[in-house]
């Protein structure tokens, strides 16, 4: 009896800070130079999927649509490509091994922008299992910012289906010229006003890399 009254108790403690909480983005994205409505994006609903490669990497495609939708295409993706282990991985510095780019499919800043700087951090899960945690706090070569903590789950189809898309993509992010210059690598995102550089045709981000 003692326990059951202990438990209603946490419970009715409970329900009313979780009504009138708003759930957390999985991914935040702020542009101080973007319009006024694209300035803070936050994203949720997305698809996270990594694939492990070999014994020292992993490729991780975080995807989501526009902010407050529930499904929809990829309008917003991050693709990673750092070191498998747990652990902080840093963007941008001598000798760094975690590299990755944004792709904005949709809008006035459609394109892609590399990651300059900043951390990513790998987390497995403390009682085992497959997922990985991903937590990211890096900032773009064009001045955004990307922050957010979520699970990802091991896809291979689905990472290598965008890597197909977006083969010059990828084969640029490790500075492979050549390949850098396929038909299907998107422009760099531009400043509000100005026109994109390059920007393929098809340049948005499908959404048959989601589950």
């Amino acid at each position: 009896m003692r326990v059951t009254r202990v438990v209603m108790l946490l419970i009715s403690v409970a329900l009313p800070l979780g009504a009138g909480c708003r759930a957390s983005a999985d991914l935040t994205i702020m542009q101080p130079f973007a319009p006024p409505a694209q300035r803070v994006l936050e994203l949720r609903h997305g698809a996270r999927q990594f694939e492990l490669r070999g014994d020292d990497r992993m490729v991780a495609l975080l995807a989501f649509p526009l902010p407050g939708a529930r499904d929809g295409p990829d309008d917003f993706v991050v693709y990673l490509d750092v070191p498998r282990a747990d652990g902080t991985w840093r963007v941008g510095t001598a000798g760094s091994d975690a590299r990755g780019f944004l792709i904005q499919a949709t809008g006035a800043l459609r394109g892609k922008t590399m990651l300059a700087r900043g951390t990513i951090i790998l987390k497995s899960p403390l009682l085992g299992g497959r997922s990985r945690t991903i937590q990211l706090d890096v900032e773009t070569a064009d001045g955004a910012f990307v922050r957010g903590k979520l699970t990802a789950r091991p896809d291979s189809i689905a990472v290598r289906e965008f890597e197909t898309r977006r083969s010059g993509d990828v084969a640029a992010l490790w500075g492979d010229a050549a390949a850098g210059l396929a038909a299907d690598e998107l422009g760099r995102r531009s400043m509000p006003g100005q026109p994109l550089s390059g920007t393929a045709p098809d340049g948005g981000a499908s959404n048959s890399a989601r589950p």
